[in-house]
């Protein structure tokens, strides 16, 4: 339990890894913190959660960030294989309204990913965004 962001549950599948929920630019999400053992850096839980907080304090600019990357990395490839003939016509702002954060994974202190939900944009896919508190977005790509 953290007093900022709730209430972490482990998960019983994956035993390093505690889930919980919080609230990003007015919905809610998913926040897995990832204790990862088997790594050399032992990085504890409280550094993971001060890493998710610090993501969280400052939604409106890590989303515009993954914004810019998912428009840079995915948007022409969607228009040139998923683009749907009722779809097809979607501007970049428009295919990224159709994106919806559902979770953050923390991992290794600051090493996170983000997974949208994207109705279907690239059929059952859904996408992946990567980065680091130091570096930003590094990525973004298709998943699933």
């Amino acid at each position: 339990m953290d007093f900022d962001l709730g209430r972490f549950v482990a998960d019983k599948y994956f035993p390093d890894s505690f889930e919980g929920k919080a609230q990003w630019n007015g919905h809610g999400i998913a926040i897995r913190l990832s204790v990862e053992t088997d790594n050399e850096t032992k990085c504890t839980l409280g550094a993971l959660a001060v890493s998710a907080k610090t993501l969280l304090a400052q939604a409106e600019q890590w989303d515009a960030a993954a914004k810019d990357k998912i428009i840079e990395k995915l948007y022409v490839l969607w228009k040139d294989t998923c683009a749907k003939d009722e779809n097809g016509n979607l501007n970049r702002d428009e295919f990224y309204a159709k994106m919806q954060l559902t979770s953050i994974g923390i991992y290794d202190g600051e090493y996170f990913e983000m997974e949208y939900e994207n109705w279907d944009l690239f059929q059952s896919q859904w996408i992946m965004v990567v980065g680091t508190l130091s570096d930003g977005i590094e990525d973004a790509g298709i998943a699933g």
